[in-house]
Parts: structure tokens; C-alpha cells; sequence
């Protein structure tokens, strides 16, 4: 069961917490050394990257601290990265007209 489904089901254990919801660990994708060539393999194109140098304030790493709602109510996510940027690729690709 996805994340949002899963609180209103249990909406009474959920109520008034805050969850972080994210792929964990298990998930971290480095943007620039595995995002960038799943994208080329779903898009079937390269995708040309220009490298700057880091900038003061950018955020070398995130990784989404989801123990708390893996705690309370269960929930880990259950698709891969891959699996889940093609499923993001195909819905922008279904939607363009939103993004014009």
C-alpha cells in the first residue's frame, strides 16, 4: 500500500505525527553518477551534463530518514529506483501539457 493511503487507513495511529517519506538508504540515487544514466536508458537518448564546481549551500547529500512511519505504521517503499523514474517518465510523457 502506498505511503498516503496507508495514514488515512490508520488516520487515528497517524494523527498529528509528521512522516518523512522517501526511498531511505536502500533508494539513494547520486544524481549525477546513477540518476543521469537511468534516465538516458528510459529516454533512450544521452542526455548531455554540464559540471560545475559545488556552490556554498548545495546539498552534497540527501537520503530520507523514513524510520519513523517504518516504525508506526510499517511502511517501506516497494518499488526500485529504475522502476520508479520510469513510472515518473511515463506520466510526464503522458502529461506534457502541464509543464507548457
Amino acid at each position: 500500500m502506498n505511503a498516503y493511503d496507508l495514514v488515512i487507513e490508520r488516520k487515528e495511529s497517524a494523527k498529528g505525527l509528521i512522516f518523512n517519506i522517501g526511498g531511505g538508504v536502500e533508494n539513494s540515487v547520486s544524481i549525477w553518477q546513477e540518476f543521469g544514466p537511468i534516465l538516458e536508458k528510459i529516454h533512450k537518448k544521452e542526455i548531455p551534463v554540464n559540471f560545475k564546481e559545488w556552490r556554498p549551500g548545495d546539498q552534497k547529500i540527501y537520503i530520507s530518514d523514513i524510520s519513523k512511519i517504518e516504525g508506526y505504521l510499517g511502511w517501506y517503499p516497494k518499488i526500485s529506483v529504475e522502476k520508479g523514474l520510469s513510472l515518473l517518465y511515463q506520466w510526464v510523457t503522458e502529461n506534457k501539457e502541464l509543464f507548457a
